[in-house]
């Protein structure tokens, strides 16, 4: 890899711009309705654990908190806690997302070299990276808080790392920081394999998306931000000790992310469609939001 340092930096360099600009053009509010399921439960993690050092994490105030892997969201917890608006929380996510994915690329590239000769070592940096572009997979692990790409980093290194120690001649005990660097990224390997195997269900609609980015995907991402950044503007001006949206017990939370509104958990039962009604109204994010009592909410 020494010898394609032109080739790093033409397809690395070229890969990460494209992803950097598609981070910073597009608004955030346009991935408010994808924070859900896997990747709110991680971001909701890393938000309890950056502001109280615990993982305990509640979708409600008034529910037990959810048992969930949290290293994904541990990991993040230093970028939520650098930043106080969700807005620049999720941008710098999505930032050090690309770190990784050019991490992971590396490695990938490295390993394809192997099959080739030396003169076409190119290709697998080209094939590599540009598989990472085209991957609708790989981009949804850049733009939410998913756990593959962590998982994927991790178990590259430690097999790269157990290859290059266990065909070296040199005897093990010689090669304290290869050991040690192993057995790092194995523990977070085992740590992190069910959750890159359940965080793929987040995400199954990606593939289909991503054949739609033709001259509509514009107008569509637009319609999105327009959708969600005055919702977001509107529950951000509410008391934060006196506005508690309301949800179903099987639901809620994004709100709670993205504007740090609580959360109470009706019962169905006794309260009946009336609160249902009034967080359909809430989390539907109607364009035509212009007061507090579009969704049942009035200044005591």
């Amino acid at each position: 890899m020494r010898r394609e340092k032109s080739a790093i930096l033409v397809f690395g360099l070229g890969f990460t711009l494209l992803v950097v600009a598609a981070v910073i053009f597009i608004d955030p509010s346009f991935f408010y309705s994808r924070l859900e399921t896997d990747a709110l439960l991680y971001y909701l993690n890393g938000k309890t654990f950056a502001e109280t050092g615990s993982t305990a994490a509640r979708l409600a105030i008034n529910l037990a908190p959810f048992p969930y892997a949290s290293m994904p969201g541990v990991l993040r917890a230093p970028l939520i806690g650098a930043f106080s608006d969700f807005n620049d929380q999720l941008r710098a996510i999505q930032l050090s997302n690309i770190v990784i994915l050019d991490a992971i690329a590396l490695m990938s590239a490295y390993m394809f070299s192997w099959v080739l000769p030396a003169s076409r070592h190119w290709i697998a940096i080209g094939f590599a990276f540009g598989f990472t572009l085209l991957s609708p997979w790989w981009m949804a692990n850049i733009f939410i808080t998913l756990a593959d790409a962590p998982y994927a980093a991790c178990s590259l290194a430690s097999m790269l790392i157990a290859i290059r120690t266990l065909a070296s001649p040199r005897p093990l005990a010689t090669r304290p920081v290869a050991l040690a660097a192993f057995v790092i990224f194995f523990a977070l390997l085992a740590i992190s394999l069910v959750v890159g195997i359940r965080s793929r269900q987040s995400a199954r609609g990606a593939p289909e998306r991503a054949t739609k980015l033709t001259a509509i995907m514009s107008e569509y991402i637009a319609g999105m931000t327009d959708t969600y950044r005055p919702l977001k503007r509107y529950l951000m001006t509410l008391p934060r000790k006196r506005a508690i949206l309301s949800v179903g017990a099987r639901s809620g939370g994004r709100w709670k992310a993205i504007a740090n509104l609580d959360y109470y958990a009706f019962d169905s039962g006794l309260v009946g469609g009336h609160a249902a009604e009034m967080f359909t109204r809430l989390s539907s994010a109607t364009r035509s939001i212009n007061a507090p009592t579009s969704i049942g909410w009035r200044p005591s």
